[in-house]
């Protein structure tokens, strides 16, 4: 599974349990079993929901990263003794233009 996969199938999860939320919580007889059914099914979609973010982060961040690599592969010049150099190479103005532009709030618990 790639990682648009994962995020896609999160998203769907996520929506098919808020449909079912819903109609649960609009039909017309109510119980204790459709209330821990509505509240389980809301649950899943919140916890989809935030997975789905998480791994939009990550997509972010490793094309981030991507980006990162390629810059210093191309300021970088390998010598015949195997050294190699990184020449006209500014770290900060590279972070600063590959770090993540949106989404960028850690959340490390749901």
């Amino acid at each position: 599974m790639t990682l648009d996969e994962a995020i896609k199938h999160a998203e769907e999860v996520a929506e098919k349990n808020e449909r079912r939320a819903e109609s649960v919580r609009n039909r017309p007889i109510s119980s204790a079993d459709f209330y821990h059914e509505e509240e389980s099914c809301s649950k899943c979609a919140t916890e989809h929901r935030q997975l789905a973010e998480w791994l939009k982060e990550l997509k972010r961040h490793r094309e981030a990263w991507m980006n990162v690599v390629s810059e210093v592969d191309q300021h970088t010049e390998i010598h015949s003794d195997g050294e190699f150099y990184i020449k006209n190479f500014d770290v900060k103005k590279i972070v600063a233009e590959y770090r993540p532009k949106d989404g960028t709030n850690d959340q490390s618990t749901m």
